[in-house]
């Protein structure tokens, strides 16, 4: 039995009605799914670069590939554990909650920043001042927030 029949058997090729294979979707179908050794066009196709900016055939990486991608993991973990040793990186859950903190501060520090401006600046007359007011109550909540987020780190 031929390849083609035992694809078909397997239902990976159809035949028309008029009881012939379709010549193009056979070619495509054996460039799509032979194996790369077996043709070298299949396999020019599957050559891809992945993300380390190596070039590799179809998922099969040699010896020295792998062992260039296995030395690349390695230096980027130990730059990782360094830089969490050293202090210059942070774990992502605690800086998202600070973060978040901050900005919950912020979000109900504004309207009642807005209340308390509202009383202060409707007595005063001069616009120099109105502004002035203004921003040293801005200033004033931003510092604070600020202080918050330097205890928490």
């Amino acid at each position: 039995m031929g390849t083609i029949q035992y694809h078909e058997k397997q239902g990976l090729y159809k035949r028309g009605p008029d009881g012939k294979f379709d010549v193009e979707e056979v070619r495509e179908k054996i460039k799509k799914y032979s194996h790369p050794g077996y043709n070298p066009d299949s396999f020019r196709e599957l050559r891809s670069e992945n993300e380390s900016g190596l070039v590799t055939d179809g998922g099969v990486v040699d010896f020295h590939t792998s062992r260039a991608m296995r030395e690349m993991y390695e230096a980027k973990m130990a730059a990782l554990k360094y830089g969490e040793l050293e202090g210059s990186l942070l774990d992502r859950k605690i800086v998202e909650k600070i973060f978040s903190d901050v900005l919950r501060g912020l979000r109900d520090g504004f309207p009642a920043l807005a209340r308390n401006i509202g009383l202060e600046v409707a007595v005063i007359d001069d616009p120099k001042k109105c502004e002035q007011t203004i921003l040293n109550k801005i200033n004033a909540l931003l510092i604070r927030v600020a202080d918050e987020f330097r205890k928490q780190i």
